[in-house]
């Protein structure tokens, strides 16, 4: 077969693998912002499921990855949110492209370690550097190792990896709060003017910090309802504005 006639072919699988997803209504074309997420191999199952709050709110999973040795509780969450499933045992892949912002459920002390000594030997360490080197909003929230009763070296260890990371650009926030931190750095609206606040679990609460971390350009915020606007939020929010809506 000739290249023309391969080039052909080509074109036209393509077209109908095209066509077949336009035509089946529970396949839907992704046109909205995206995330990608990189977990610690002692990131909970349960934190990484939390995350369904951003594909209810637009978001689209552009990626999971999976520390080295993750269990396969943690892998089969991550399968549930994206087929792009990546692993650090085999070939370490890249950040994917196009990607809003990277979050870091539950990050263990020892990959923020590798963040804050620049050692990327594992996945969630490269790809939190990656997205650091093109300026994309990581968020993590802290995982097993920051939390250590008695203070001591451990304790003193863990503040310092805790502020390096944040000096790095790494915002931290609770894992509770991890949707509502994306929606504060990432618009999910057609509009690249319009911020979404995700509802969750509990009654999202938007704070004066908040509000300072919106992207540039942000003309409204839509809250759900039962949401808190704290006052200095709302002071925050008519000296840059931004108006207010809440959904209904």
């Amino acid at each position: 077969m000739t290249d023309d006639a391969n080039q052909d072919l080509v074109a036209r699988v393509t077209r109908e693998v095209v066509r077949r997803i336009r035509e089946d209504g529970s396949q839907r074309v992704f046109q909205g912002p995206t995330v990608a997420i990189a977990c610690s191999l002692t990131t909970s199952a349960d934190a990484l499921r939390g995350l369904t709050t951003l594909a209810d709110r637009g978001y689209g999973i552009a990626g999971v990855a999976c520390g080295r040795g993750a269990p396969s509780a943690l892998r089969d969450a991550a399968r549930e949110l994206t087929d792009r499933v990546a692993c650090g045992d085999g070939d370490i892949s890249p950040l994917p492209e196009g990607v809003g912002a990277l979050v870091l459920p539950e990050l263990g002390l020892a990959d923020a370690t590798k963040i804050a000594l620049a050692m990327p030997d594992d996945i969630v360490p490269l790809w939190a550097w990656y997205a650091l080197d093109g300026d994309l909003p990581v968020i993590a929230s802290e995982g097993i190792g920051f939390v250590v009763p008695g203070g001591g070296p451990r304790e003193r260890l863990a503040t310092l990896r805790r502020s390096t990371c944040r000096q790095f650009g790494i915002e931290w926030t609770p894992a509770d709060g991890l949707a509502s931190a994306v929606a504060a750095r990432v618009v999910s609206d057609d509009r690249s003017d319009t911020l979404h606040v995700p509802s969750g679990d509990r009654r999202p609460l938007v704070t004066e910090e908040m509000v300072d971390r919106l992207a540039a350009g942000t003309r409204e915020i839509v809250l759900p309802d039962g949401a808190v606007l704290t006052p200095l939020a709302g002071d925050a929010l008519r000296r840059r504005g931004v108006t207010v809506r809440r959904r209904g």
